[in-house]
This record gives structure tokens, sequence and C-alpha cells, in this order.
């Protein structure tokens, strides 16, 4: 293999560490994004439960008392012992209003906290996922560049044999320095460089 057929193989051999390295870190990127992309649909998600719950409760605030003031105007027309019925009636709704907002505000409450369990459960799954590719690419940047660092050095040491072939064959010194890789100086420099 001639010196420039050897540069050739590793200027492919370079470009196909790129290559690697370009595509490593392009899929790096699409997981990323695809995670972020993952835990905004679940936060959206969550928040929107959120909002469909509160409104519930807020209905369901609102017909309780509803039902409160309609009883309670009904008591009112009535007799006296209709009103002490209606009192007896309103405090019964007045405490039925009270379980149910409880009820409501407990089951929102839920809600909202199994929301964030899930949100702190993605975004933590996401993290975990994030340090893992990081590691991914650390790795790949120690096997760059020791696969640079090998491949340069055998590059060399195939450089340095084909020279040693070719002077000790040839005994032409005066190419010496126009060789490639090979030494500048004279024959005997060379010799004593080795």
């Amino acid at each position: 293999m001639s010196p420039d057929e050897a540069l050739q193989v590793l200027a492919l051999a370079q470009r196909t560490a790129e290559s690697h390295i370009t595509a490593a870190t392009r899929h790096a990127q699409t997981v990323r994004s695809e995670a972020r992309y993952s835990a905004d649909q679940i936060r959206v998600e969550a928040d929107s439960y959120l909002e469909k719950v509160r409104c519930e409760a807020d209905r369901l605030l609102e017909e309780a008392r509803a039902a409160v003031e309609l009883r309670h105007r009904e008591a009112e027309a009535q007799a006296t012992e209709i009103r002490r019925q209606a009192a007896s009636l309103l405090a019964d709704a007045r405490d039925e209003a009270e379980r149910i907002v409880a009820e409501g505000r407990d089951r929102a409450e839920q809600l909202d906290l199994q929301a964030r369990q899930r949100y702190d459960d993605a975004v933590g799954s996401l993290e975990i996922k994030r340090e893992a590719l990081h590691k991914q690419i650390e790795a790949l940047g120690i096997f760059d560049a020791d696969y640079r660092q090998r491949l340069a050095s055998f590059m060399h040491a195939q450089l340095r044999a084909l020279w040693n072939d070719r002077h000790d064959a040839d005994q032409v010194p005066e190419l010496e320095a126009q060789m490639p890789g090979g030494p500048v100086g004279s024959p005997e420099e060379s010799r004593a460089a080795r």
C-alpha cells in the first residue's frame, strides 16, 4: 500500500468516525425533543383534567346552594309548623351541602395530587432518560477519541513500515525528505532518530 493510499484510508476512516458521531448526536437530539414533547403533552392533559374536576366541583357546589336556597324560600312561605320543618330541612340541606363541598374538595385535591404525581413521574423518567443519553454521548466521545488515537497510531506504524521497507529496498536517501511522514534531515539523522 502506497503512502497516498494509506492517507486515503485514514481520511475515509476519519470521515466514517465523524459520520457516526453526527448520527449519534442527531439521535440524541431526536430523543430529547420527543421526551420534551411527551412531557408537555402530559402536563397539558393533567392541567385539562384538573380544570374539568374543578368545574365539576363548582357545578356541584352551585347546585347544592341552589337547592338550599329553594328550600329556604319554600319554608318561609309555609305556616309555623311548616317553618319549623323547613328549618330542619334547611339544617339538613346545609349539612348535605357542606358534605358535598367537602367531598368535592377532597376529590379535587386527590385528583390534583394524582396529576402532580403523574407529572413528577413523567419528569423523573425523562430526567433518567436524559442522564442515560448523556452517558451514552460521553461513552461515544471516549470511544471516538480512543478510536481516532488507535487509528492514527496504526496508520503511523503502517507508514513507518512502508517507509522502512521502501528505504531498505531502494536505498535512495535523497527521496527520504520528500516522503510523507519521512524524516526531513539526513539519512544518518533519520537512522539515529529511529
